[in-house]
């Protein structure tokens, strides 16, 4: 007996997306458009460095939901976070401060916006501007150089 799949059949199958809930790991460097490595230090700062080779840019993105992630840097044990003012800082314990709705643009590069957190209504975005400091998720936007990232993968010999 055939199954019926029209649109309107309560019987139809939604699709899973088991693969994006809670076990996807990556680990990579988030290169921002404005020439810098997001990185995580021992002391739970949160920087850009210009070192392609830099340890604590190395970073796990850790996929908890449909296109939820955490970032924790690999080296420093410590998780990206924003508060509610769109400060962008470290944390050793996660929480939702830590999550973070992950998307690919058209122009390849992802953005990385609070999942708690908005201002007045709107997405507040991880940001690195062109001196290598993070920018408040309050001045971001999505379509900001700032705030595009390509992640990289890392080579064996970083």
């Amino acid at each position: 007996m055939a199954t019926n799949v029209n649109c309107s059949s309560p019987e139809r199958h939604t699709r899973s997306y088991t693969h994006l809930e809670g076990g996807d790991v990556r680990k990579r460097k988030l290169f921002c458009r404005t020439q810098w490595y997001l990185r995580i230090d021992k002391d739970g700062n949160v920087t850009g460095t210009t070192e392609p080779n830099n340890i604590y840019s190395i970073l796990e993105i850790r996929t908890v939901d449909v296109g939820i992630v955490v970032i924790k840097g690999v080296e420093s044990e410590y998780y990206l976070a924003m508060n509610k003012s769109g400060k962008v800082y470290a944390k050793k314990l996660r929480n939702e401060d830590c999550n973070f709705e992950e998307m690919i643009l058209e122009n390849h590069y992802n953005t990385y916006a609070s999942a708690k957190w908005r201002h007045t209504g709107k997405r507040m975005f991880v940001a690195i501007n062109n001196k290598g400091i993070p920018m408040k998720g309050k001045k971001s936007k999505k379509g900001q150089k700032a705030s595009h990232f390509l992640p990289m993968r890392i080579s064996n010999n970083t």
